[in-house]
C-alpha cells in the first residue's frame, strides 16, 4: 500500500506528479476523507465516480446521504465517537481493503461508482425545487 497525502490542487503544471484529478483519481484504490465538518464534501463523490473506493464520515453531508445504502463507499461513525475508535474504524476498513481479494475489490469499485451516481444533479434537483417550493410557501403564510 503506498499512501499519498497531495495537500494540494492536483494539474500537469504542478511538477510533483503532473496528473490531471481524474486521471490520478483513477489510478487509485481508494480515497480517505475522514473529515470533522464537511457541509457537502465533493472528493469523495468524485472518487466514487471514477470507480475508486471512498471513506467519507457521518460528519459531511454527503456520509450522512450515503450512509447505509451499500458498500463502495465506506461512511466512518463520527458524531459524538471517541477518536480512538474513529481510528481503529479508519484502521479495520483499510486493513479490509488491502487484504480484499480482486474480485472483491472490483465489484466494489463498481458499487461506488453506482452509489456516487445516487447524487446526480439531474436526480437531486427535484429536491431542491421542492424544497424552494416549500419555503416560497411557508414565506407566504406569514
Amino acid at each position: 500500500m503506498k499512501v499519498i497525502f497531495y495537500p494540494a490542487y492536483l494539474s500537469t503544471a504542478d511538477r510533483l506528479i503532473a496528473m490531471e484529478y481524474n486521471t490520478a483519481t483513477l489510478t487509485c484504490d481508494i480515497g480517505v476523507f475522514p473529515s470533522f465538518y464537511e457541509p457537502w464534501g465533493y472528493t469523495p463523490v468524485e472518487a466514487a465516480a471514477q470507480g475508486t473506493l471512498a471513506i467519507t464520515s457521518d460528519l459531511a453531508g454527503f456520509g450522512q446521504f450515503i450512509k447505509g445504502k451499500g458498500d463502495g463507499i465506506t461512511v466512518l461513525s463520527m458524531d459524538g465517537v471517541e477518536y480512538a475508535k474513529i481510528v481503529n474504524e479508519l484502521y479495520e476498513n483499510l486493513y479490509q481493503l488491502v487484504d480484499m481479494e480482486k474480485k472483491e475489490l472490483t465489484r466494489r469499485r463498481i458499487n461506488a461508482k453506482e452509489l456516487a451516481s445516487l447524487s446526480d444533479w439531474r436526480l437531486l434537483v427535484k429536491n431542491y425545487v421542492k424544497a424552494h417550493t416549500l419555503a416560497l410557501k411557508n414565506l407566504d403564510s406569514k
